[in-house]
């Protein structure tokens, strides 16, 4: 049996300013969340007969998640990526900087804290929403105040990447992830999503075709074969492309806002579904959801955004209950929430 325990470090800001990015504001709030959940509940019926786990119909690889511990404070957790060594870095997009963690949650440091007035310059953040890691360690992040990704390594300013490609191309980037290649940078502008060599020069753009638009891509995985996995967010699905960047289509639906999204490389993938307050595990293969997580230790989720594996350990940042909340997966089988 497969069985996750989880952990919270921080809290979550993104830029609502696509609409259905912006459900949860307004007046509209009551009428929305009540859509929202019978729209899940909608899901959840039909992919889940009589006699399914917790409700939901089995799949080949099911997992098990047990809350495990919660990191922490940060104020609006964002974009979240664990390095090569086990630390772990998280978005503050409230006080506009990103914290750094041990694998056991102490504090190590704060990159590109801004001023409180003033433009940020070089090496600090505005809007930081997606960060990276690479296998030497260097983190990437995103802004969107400034449109940069800058580089930090060894706790400091090492400079921009792909500054050339980036403005040439008017990307605006979201969510990042890290591959053997170079980066994955959801282009929340251009609704597309850029592979980025390390050397800055662009290697391909995953686009679906104009009969079946992204809308708002904000969470991207490659597996080991190269094929990615996309959150095509203002759509409530998960679409795939091939290794080569064709268009596979939609391989899962109901995903309400989904943004980050990462996968085990056995077959499961999970996504932070923002507006069902869950953390999906679905079935790579079949698109089937396999289980869901939607608490912490008796305290409901609430606009879980982004989503990082560190061995059996599955990270999670969410707004709504502020940190970064950690799972340790064990065993083949459900969820335990």
């Amino acid at each position: 049996m497969t069985t996750m325990r989880s952990d919270t470090i921080g809290q979550d800001s993104v830029v609502e300013h696509v609409a259905s990015s912006a459900r949860r504001d307004g007046g509209s709030f009551a009428l929305v969340t009540a859509v929202v959940l019978l729209v899940a509940l909608a899901v959840v019926a039909e992919v889940a007969p009589p006699g399914g786990a917790r409700g939901l119909r089995p799949a080949s690889v099911p997992a098990s998640l047990a809350h495990e511990a919660t990191m922490g404070p940060v104020e609006r957790p964002a974009g979240l990526a664990v390095g090569p060594d086990g630390t772990v870095h998280v978005v503050d997009a409230e006080i506009r900087h990103v914290t750094t963690y041990t694998r056991d949650g102490v504090r190590v440091r704060d990159l590109g804290v801004a001023p409180e007035d003033g433009a940020p310059a070089p090496g600090q953040l505005g809007n930081p929403l997606g960060v990276a890691v690479d296998g030497a360690g260097t983190a990437y992040v995103s802004d969107l105040a400034t449109g940069r990704i800058s580089m930090f390594a060894g706790g400091r300013y090492t400079g921009e990447f792909a500054a050339t490609s980036m403005a040439a191309s008017g990307a605006r980037a979201g969510m990042l992830a890290a591959t053997p290649e170079g980066l994955l940078v959801c282009d929340i502008a251009l609704h597309r999503v850029l592979r980025i060599g390390w050397d800055g020069a662009v290697l391909g753009v995953l686009a679906a075709p104009a009969d079946d638009p992204l809308s708002y891509p904000n969470g991207a995985w490659a597996d080991p074969s190269g094929r990615v996995f996309v959150s095509d967010t203002n759509h409530d699905r998960i679409v795939a492309f091939d290794a080569s960047g064709g268009f596979e289509g939609t391989i899962a639906r109901g995903i309400t806002n989904p943004r980050g999204i990462v996968g085990d490389g056995r077959g499961r993938l999970y996504v932070a579904a923002t507006l069902a307050d869950a953390v999906f595990v679905i079935d790579a293969r079949s698109g089937a959801i396999v289980d869901r997580v939607v608490s912490v230790r008796g305290t409901g989720l609430s606009f879980p955004t982004a989503v990082a594996l560190d061995g059996d350990r599955l990270l999670a940042t969410d707004r709504g209950a502020p940190g970064l909340h950690v799972w340790r997966i064990e065993g083949d089988e459900g969820v335990t929430k």
